[in-house]
């Protein structure tokens, strides 16, 4: 076990509580609960739930749970957009600074880790660096040479190409990674680097539970996903314009659902496959804050349930 529940303390001056956690273990429900006993509304922090028409494969809050507890970042991309990181901290910032000056009560619920890291930390302190794009750009570069490579990157962030010689193609690379993982330039980029002035009154809360346990509850609801429609929920949305090259389509249960789709795995053995990739994604997902002091972990299990954590929440205004 990981320690026992923890209070959380909202009598301070603003109450902005993350709620981080794997896929499946709980989080979403959790939110709810104490939104609805504090009055507090709640910022998705997820990559896949930005996207309207995304719901089944995303497990996007339903509609009735929307309209019981107001969500923010929830359906504002189209699946045919490539929305960033940056344009998420754009968005959400916004939303944090009223909720924090305003005194309003504000969850922040989601497990993508590079959102949650971008809107407390800033932009300046990722992305961590992206294999395999470094290994696509450096085949690129040696068929096109580096120098072309940097007259993309001017084409595209003109300052940080002033700065770097064009035969410097690791730093080209840099720049460019940054772009391509944050929708911003790195000169951009580097001026976002003053963390939000609500930095330090975020309470982390992260959910874990045990792996075997977590496990079959990924597995669960894998299941449920199919059969609820996930696949007809691809088939829609690749009528209506996406294609397997979208940001969107890329999201884990979306890409190996097309796939199936285009007849390279059974359905049988593209639900196991994203079984296993959830599973592993989940693990991914606790390793970004493993080592953050930041984080309280409450570990879920039979003596701990969500009810039992909700419990030890202080309520008090």
């Amino acid at each position: 076990r990981l320690g026992a529940p923890h209070h959380f303390d909202m009598t301070q001056k603003s109450f902005l509580l993350l709620l981080y956690g794997p896929t499946a273990v709980g989080k979403s429900d959790l939110a709810l609960e104490i939104a609805e006993k504090t009055g507090a509304e709640i910022l998705s922090a997820d990559s896949m739930q930005v996207y309207r028409g995304l719901d089944i494969g995303s497990a996007k809050p339903s509609l009735e749970e929307r309209e019981r507890v107001r969500h923010h970042l929830i359906d504002v991309a189209d699946p045919t957009e490539d929305f960033s990181v940056g344009n998420f901290c754009d968005k959400a910032w916004p939303i944090v600074d009223r909720a924090d000056r305003e005194r309003k009560p504000l969850i922040i619920c989601g497990g993508t880790g590079l959102y949650v890291k971008s809107l407390i930390d800033g932009l300046a302190e990722v992305p961590p660096p992206d294999p395999a794009f470094r290994a696509e750009m450096e085949k690129e570069a040696e068929a096109i040479g580096s120098v072309t490579l940097h007259k993309r990157l001017a084409g595209l962030d003109p300052i940080s190409a002033s700065r770097i010689h064009p035969h410097d193609l690791k730093r080209i690379i840099r720049a460019l990674e940054i772009h391509h993982a944050t929708g911003v330039t790195k000169t951009e980029f580097e001026s976002r680097q003053q963390a939000p002035v609500w930095k330090d009154r975020v309470q982390w809360i992260g959910l874990k539970r045990d792996w075997e346990d977590l496990d079959e509850r990924i597995n669960g609801r894998v299941n449920r996903m199919f059969e609820e429609g996930l696949v007809k929920e691809v088939q829609g949305l690749l009528a209506r314009g996406c294609t397997p090259n979208h940001a969107a389509m890329k999201g884990l249960g979306y890409r190996e659902t097309i796939d199936y789709l285009q007849g390279k795995e059974t359905l049988d053995r593209s639900i196991e496959i994203i079984q296993r990739n959830t599973r592993r994604f989940a693990r991914r997902q606790i390793g970004w804050f493993r080592n953050d002091e930041r984080m309280r972990w409450v570990e879920i299990g039979e003596d701990s349930s969500l009810d039992s954590i909700l419990n030890e929440v202080d309520l008090t205004q």
